[in-house]
């Protein structure tokens, strides 16, 4: 035994439970904890816990190539997929299916590439890793081949394909797939940020696909702008956000200040989107969110596909890149008010498991809600009514609501990857382990005392990946809520679509991996060109470790 403590029983919204807090432990290692008469199955404290299911994550990507044999799973496939645009056709198979029916989403590959590229570019920066590096940039670079490949140079690209067959690879026969190019502003912001990054990542080892990469990223980025000009409507915060974002990328990319200034242009739509005070009749401290759009009709909230770390991601990038300038306060703020007095707030609701709540709702947006797929006015209403009431007239929701897509993993690591934006940008690690949570909610932490990622953890389960089998590193769409209710429920079945595997929660792991994992990089010189050593002491612990100075430059590094 290296620690006896009492058990703490505590009391939260949802129950009486009994907490079991062995935070102070430091010494990495592998170690099990005893209560009564129960044991649990060995587990490790260390720096880099996380490590392997980021190694199994990239797994899961690779066995999800598209037109690339995987050996044991899939021959190189879909070689008779064609996108088509008037008169004019691509073979476009490459990237990374999209589910367990093999569709493909051009954001959601965007994205996964953009994750792994983010990632790559931060361990470099930290001089870490460099086998790990490598491997991102490998599977990034083939999620990256195939947004340079799947563009008509006007605007259009592939939007959502439904493929939900392996085809025998021959033009021109019944089973040939076929899907009609779109011209999107989203997927042209999605397009660009992708490309500034990679182009950015891969310049001084690939000049040749680095400089093409940020060609397109500048014509995708203008085709972006163009489609905005067109809209009818207001520009949403969602699209706002992207925009800044890809506008962000370039300007890092290229150091040309029009980016920038379009980038400021974006963020004030943003900013005007939040709520910035508590709602009237509203009981509880909950405030910071972002509507849909600068009239504030509608809260930005996500059921399954999720975006929500947009906002805070583009205006924390803001905030890191121009500590100057006149609006950082504005930008600083209100990434603030959405991790503080939104995030923080909501995450009270789910203790002591610390799952980020979804939103909060008025009892009469059912009166907004859409028919189909599940979907009536009245389900809607009934699901809003048994969340927890918080207001006169607004109750929160732990899970969405939601209707025939089911699952929340791709909402709570999206939201989680905003927390973890906002933690770094603020210095705070309450924030930091607020993120944390979520990883462990996916891990284990959960109700279930279930890991749900195959192959990583305890007791995970088969998914639903009908046309692969079960692939390491893969996550489902995730824990999904009984009918209305707003109770966690995860059924032993195997079934869409709550349990099919899914590349958004993946690549949204390996998004918020960059801001989590591993230890603390700190750098430093000492002012006078000292010599000798500095010392770092842990406060809960007491433990001091040394980092020696160079005596040349007086700089030290530790971890």
């Amino acid at each position: 035994p290296v620690l006896r403590k009492a058990v703490t029983p505590v009391e939260t919204r949802l129950g009486r439970f009994q907490l079991l807090d062995f935070s102070e432990l430091r010494e990495a290692g592998a170690y099990m904890i005893s209560a009564g008469n129960r044991t649990t199955r060995p587990f490790r404290i260390g720096d880099d816990v996380w490590k392997a299911s980021l190694w199994k994550a990239i797994n899961f990507f690779f066995v999800e190539r598209c037109g690339f044999a995987v050996e044991g799973v899939h021959d190189a496939c879909h070689r008779d997929w064609t996108l088509v645009h008037g008169d004019k056709r691509i073979i476009v198979n490459g990237g990374w299916h999209d589910a367990g029916d093999l569709s493909q989403s051009f954001v959601n590959t965007a994205e996964a590439t953009y994750a792994m590229f983010s990632l790559a570019e931060r361990l470099r920066l930290r001089g870490d890793e460099p086998e790990l590096q490598a491997r991102l940039i490998e599977e990034a670079r083939w999620g990256l081949d195939w947004i340079l490949k799947t563009t008509f140079h006007d605007g259009y690209r592939p939007g959502f394909c439904t493929m939900d067959r392996w085809t025998n690879g021959i033009l021109g026969d019944v089973d040939d797939m076929v899907c009609q190019a779109s011209n999107n502003a989203g997927v042209n912001f999605a397009a660009a940020a992708a490309e500034a990054l990679a182009a950015r990542v891969l310049r001084a080892t690939e000049p040749v696909r680095a400089g093409y990469s940020l060609k397109l990223a500048v014509e995708d980025w203008g085709f972006a702008l163009a489609g905005l000009e067109k809209q009818k409507q207001g520009i949403g915060t969602e699209l706002a956000a992207h925009g800044a974002l890809a506008s962000l990328e370039l300007f890092q990319t290229t150091g040309d200040r029009a980016y920038a200034e379009k980038a400021f242009e974006l963020a004030r739509i943003v900013l005007n989107s939040q709520q910035r005070s508590i709602l009237p009749g509203l009981k509880e401290a909950i405030t910071g969110f972002f509507y849909t759009g600068p009239d504030r009709s509608q809260i930005l909230r996500y059921s399954h596909v999720s975006h929500e770390a947009a906002p805070a991601v583009a205006l924390a990038r803001l905030a890191e890149l121009f500590p100057e300038h006149p609006e950082w306060m504005r930008w600083y703020s209100a990434v603030t008010l959405y991790a503080e007095y939104f995030q923080k707030s909501m995450a009270r609701f789910s203790e002591p498991y610390g799952m980020l709540a979804n939103s909060i709702y008025h009892d009469e947006d059912y009166k907004q809600a859409g028919q189909g797929r599940g979907a009536t006015p009245e389900a809607y209403r009934e699901q809003v009514l048994n969340g927890i009431k918080v207001g006169d007239h607004h109750f929160l929701r732990l899970f969405p609501v939601w209707f025939e897509f089911r699952g929340n993993h791709g909402t709570v690591l999206t939201q989680a990857k905003a927390v973890s934006t906002a933690a770094h940008l603020r210095s705070d690690l309450e924030l930091a382990a607020l993120a944390e949570r979520q990883f462990q909610w996916v891990m284990g932490r959960n109700p279930f005392v279930q890991s749900t990622m195959w192959g990583e953890g305890y007791d995970y389960a088969p998914q639903y990946t009908a046309m692969s089998g079960d692939i390491v590193g893969s996550l489902p769409v995730g824990i999904q809520t009984r009918g209305n209710g707003d109770v966690p429920y995860w059924p032993a079945e195997n079934c869409h679509n709550w349990k099919e595997v899914w590349v958004l929660p993946v690549a949204r792991w390996i998004w918020l991996y960059g801001d989590l994992a591993g230890p603390a990089l700190v750098t430093g010189r000492l002012a006078g060109g000292s010599a000798g050593t500095v010392q770092f002491r842990e406060i809960k612990t007491g433990t001091v470790q040394q980092a020696a100075v160079d005596p040349a430059t007086a700089t030290f590094r530790a971890m």
